[in-house]
């Protein structure tokens, strides 16, 4: 297929310059002029010496892009040969309205909006492979291609996939490059005639780049079966990988108590029996995968000195706080609002807490006990002892409770404000006073003194 004599040149005219763009964007385009970030998105660039073979991305995906596996020089970095090739498509586009079906077809994988490190795109016929590589080239290449799209096919419940195949076929993408972001291509220029939109927009992406099976990616999930997922036939001797991403929901959204995600998917088949996934690094049988969670369950249980409790004496309180984890609780802060009526007397912070109020002695306000870091299993006593002032009245019930609050989510806050003390304040009696001189006569009525008995009354 030749190209017109105008788009030779246009082509030719283009020029490219190495710029700072904005986060997430790669590159841009004004006219013929191609700008592209200088870090490749945070990325680096993968500079290609021999461009003329694709060894580095011999993990193919047919009808789409080629990538790497880990071992690769080009592995976690952005392709320049694509980015280039890509502006220069942009280029060669301008003015047209339309394509021809097949053209269109042929340059869709690599006019894509965004790129994920350790991708390499191009038209689709100019896959090319040097003969050392996994996939063989010529002719050959469209087996090697049937092979990666239709070698699995159980049904598994589990989530989007990535075909894995033995030692002469494409391996799945490491996990460290399904965490990459794509980097954005030209926000705000016209795409290739005849694709899925008008204009590139920014958009959010999950911390998994999307694989290689576009329809399977497309699937989104709530809590509940992921598929099932129809892989086709697997011969003898391969595998197939399945990965897919959750996010967790908020803490505060989450079951009571929990500390953990757990996942196990199902695997059938026409000539097997039905079985679950298995965790291999857990050493039991037919378990889930678990997860831990970066969760802290603190608590507080406040205690009292024993009720009722004379005005003129003190009131010990004593606080007990315990992390039940899994995780530490970062800036824990311990907190206890003296009952109205009461000054302080002294406090005892436990060696590895700070406290951290200004409540000076015979004041009133409320205690606070911070520590930075809080492990899973610690805990810590702390007392605190006040006196009762006399505007307590005699009966009166003065009430308290601790709370404990941190930085880590926690899926069990019900614990967190402790069960309130209550103690009985009682006044001593008032001390009798004489009002004047009483004379008593007594008159003996069984005796002779000094043995006789007498009544007698004094008034007071």
């Amino acid at each position: 297929m030749g190209i017109a004599a105008e788009e030779l040149a246009r082509l030719q005219a283009a020029t490219f310059e190495i710029a700072d763009l904005p986060p997430g964007e790669i590159a841009t385009i004004d006219g013929t002029h191609v700008k592209v970030d200088d870090t490749a998105a945070g990325y680096g660039w993968y500079f290609d010496q021999t461009p003329m073979e694709d060894s580095e991305f011999d993990v193919p995906v047919p009808d789409k892009e080629r990538q790497t596996t880990e071992y690769s020089p080009a592995n976690g970095k952005m392709d320049l040969l694509t980015v280039v090739m890509r502006e220069l498509g942009q280029v060669y586009l301008q003015g047209k309205a339309s394509l021809p079906k097949e053209l269109r077809k042929n340059l869709q994988p690599l006019m894509e909006s965004t790129l994920s490190p350790g991708v390499r795109r191009m038209p689709l016929d100019q896959w090319r492979v040097a003969s050392n590589s996994n996939v063989r080239p010529g002719a050959n290449q469209a087996e090697n291609n049937q092979v990666a799209s239709s070698s699995a096919s159980q049904s598994i419940s589990g989530g989007a996939a990535q075909t894995e195949i033995g030692d002469s076929g494409p391996k799945s993408e490491p996990t460290s490059q399904l965490e990459l972001k794509p980097a954005v291509f030209n926000p705000s220029t016209v795409l290739m005639p005849g694709s899925y939109s008008r204009n590139a927009r920014r958009v959010t992406y999950s911390p998994v780049a999307r694989p290689a099976d576009a329809a399977l990616a497309a699937v989104p999930f709530t809590l509940g079966t992921v598929g099932p997922l129809n892989l086709g036939t697997i011969p003898p001797g391969e595998k197939v990988t399945m990965m897919f991403s959750v996010t967790v929901n908020a803490a505060n959204t989450l079951p009571t108590g929990t500390s953990q995600v757990c996942n196990q998917g199902q695997v059938s088949a026409d000539t097997i029996p039905q079985f679950n996934t298995d965790d291999p690094d857990t050493g039991a049988a037919n378990d889930s995968t678990c997860t831990q969670l970066n969760v802290a369950d603190v608590s507080v249980t406040k205690a009292a000195g024993s009720s009722p409790v004379c005005s003129t004496s003190n009131v010990t309180y004593t606080i007990n706080y315990n992390n039940a984890g899994p995780a530490a609780a970062v800036n824990a802060l311990v907190s206890d609002a003296m009952p109205a009526g009461t000054s302080l007397v002294s406090v005892t912070t436990p060696a590895t807490w700070s406290r951290t109020d200004s409540v000076l002695v015979g004041a009133n306000g409320t205690i606070k006990f911070s520590k930075a870091s809080s492990a899973n299993a610690d805990a810590a006593t702390f007392t605190i002892v006040v006196s009762i002032d006399g505007t307590v009245t005699d009966g009166q019930v003065i009430q308290n409770a601790a709370s404990v609050t941190s930085d880590t989510p926690d899926t069990s806050p019900s614990n967190n404000t402790s069960t309130p003390t209550s103690t009985t304040v009682k006044k001593p009696p008032t001390t009798a006073t004489v009002v004047g001189m009483t004379t008593v006569n007594c008159t003996a009525t069984n005796g002779v003194p000094p043995d006789a008995m007498c009544s007698f009354t004094v008034k007071v």
